[in-house]
């Protein structure tokens, strides 16, 4: 698809990819900025009337994601290091690229606004077919990353959502998430925002982001003051660690990963000490993940092998209750 090019009636179009763990501030970012004018593509995800505000979350791309994990056996949670291969390999294929782009250029065409924003709990995994759809339409995009404390993230995720492996799993989701992610954005136009000072101070948290992207209305004093109901109900409340049941080794690596981010999203903004720090973690993560991954193989095949025994156990005594039934039935016709 030939990407359609600005005239002075259509000014540039700007794709805001608001992305990063679930319950990371994915929808209060996507939340501040379609109140500064973004528009979000029609329909959205259904409302849970608990919530104190739309999700922002486009339907297509709700149920266009969920497609796709079955083509690369991932989820939202994904703690696995090698689940960024599999869904790179889905994030290269031309058909789901054409197909994106085509509901780009719909999104875009019935958008009352040349700045659109789109976020879902998928996004991180396919990243990259999200920036090459965009370009396909004449669109920049912007990758918008909220940066949260993983305790609270965590601690919030694991509230409202069960889930199999507890917080030690959705914890090693996190680290696995945000250090794939910071690494694989770093050669796009991006911004990392602090949550809670984007909740507390919007317009020092956007100022980067409309600097980033050219788009002084994300910092307009009147925009800005209708903000205040929205952020009024946003919820910061931090989770302690002691409310986690999570392993020492992973809590610490999420620690140093998470004052890396806090760091690039301060005054210094992004730099080589940061990422470099933040390379290591991911390896280091890489490593812890498959020391547990040996022991969990290891208990699932002395599992299974127990498994078989009993299976065996239980053939057997069934061949001898049947030998012992037919003993008797002969007896009794004798």
């Amino acid at each position: 698809m030939s990407a359609p090019a600005p005239t002075a009636a259509r000014p540039p179009r700007t794709l805001l990819l608001v992305t990063g763990p679930s319950y990371g501030g994915l929808r209060t970012a996507a939340g501040v900025l379609r109140r500064l004018g973004a528009a979000v593509p029609q329909p959205e995800r259904a409302v849970d009337d608990r919530e104190p505000s739309r999700p922002s979350e486009p339907r297509w791309v709700v149920d266009f994601h969920d497609r796709l994990i079955g083509h690369a056996r991932t989820m939202a949670t994904d703690a696995q290091p090698r689940a960024w291969l599999r869904t790179g390999v889905v994030g290269r294929r031309s058909d789901l690229r054409e197909e994106l782009a085509g509901w780009l250029e719909r999104a875009f065409a019935h958008a009352d606004s040349d700045v659109v924003v789109v976020t879902d709990a998928q996004l991180p995994w396919y990243h990259f077919l999200w920036q090459s759809a965009a370009v396909d339409v004449g669109a920049t995009p912007t990758v918008v990353l909220p940066v949260r404390h993983p305790a609270t993230v965590v601690g919030r995720r694991h509230a409202a959502e069960s889930s199999r492996g507890g917080a030690q799993h959705l914890l090693a989701s996190w680290v696995n998430v945000v250090t794939g992610l910071e690494h694989r954005t770093r050669d796009v136009r991006r911004v990392l925002v602090d949550h809670d000072a984007l909740v507390r101070t919007p317009a020092l948290a956007l100022r980067q982001l409309a600097e980033t992207t050219g788009r002084s209305e994300l910092v307009d004093p009147d925009a800005l003051r209708r903000l205040t109901p929205f952020l009024s109900r946003i919820d910061l409340a931090a989770t302690p660690w002691s409310d986690l049941v999570v392993s020492e080794e992973l809590r610490s690596l999420a620690s140093v990963a998470w004052d890396q981010l806090d760091r690039m999203t301060g005054a210094e903004g992004e730099g080589a000490a940061p990422r470099r720090r933040l390379d290591e973690v991911r390896a280091e993560y890489a490593a812890y993940y498959a020391g547990e991954e040996a022991l969990v193989s290891a208990s699932i095949t002395n599992a299974a092998w127990q498994g078989r025994i009993e299976r065996r156990r239980r053939i057997k005594r069934l061949a001898e209750l049947a030998e012992e039934r037919k003993a008797a039935q002969q007896a009794q016709n004798s």
